[in-house]
């Protein structure tokens, strides 16, 4: 029987998103668009319910997440456990082993892009 392994995804403080409102689909947008004149972006918190991205399986096992202009970041090495903490009851709880990591970063080449076509 193959153990269980865990997939940490840290994200970005601010994404390069444009939240919109729950009603509308797709309920956000890349930063190619602009909003009273200034490229605005949102943290996770602001974003309305909805999906975000997807997460593509190759054949081969190879995963890549793909959520607009980000792509993942370099790659950590050294060990890692993940843990739950309650402040509220003063707990702490190891999960596990950390097996994989995604770091999400921007992709500035696109963000440059959209910024230079934009003038």
């Amino acid at each position: 029987m193959e153990e269980a392994q865990m997939l940490f995804l840290q994200f970005p403080k601010n994404l390069p998103l444009v939240n919109r409102s729950a009603s509308s689909v797709g309920s956000l947008s890349t930063i190619g668009k602009k909003e009273h004149g200034a490229m605005k972006s949102c943290k996770l918190e602001d974003l309305s319910a909805g999906y975000m991205g997807k997460i593509m399986v190759y054949k081969s096992g190879k995963v890549k997440m793909q959520l607009g202009d980000i792509s993942p970041g370099l790659k950590c090495e050294f060990a890692q456990d993940i843990a739950a903490i309650n402040t509220k009851e003063k707990h702490c709880c190891i999960l596990g082993k950390l097996n994989k990591r995604a770091v999400i970063t921007p992709d500035m080449d696109s963000l440059l892009a959209s910024i230079d076509g934009s003038d």
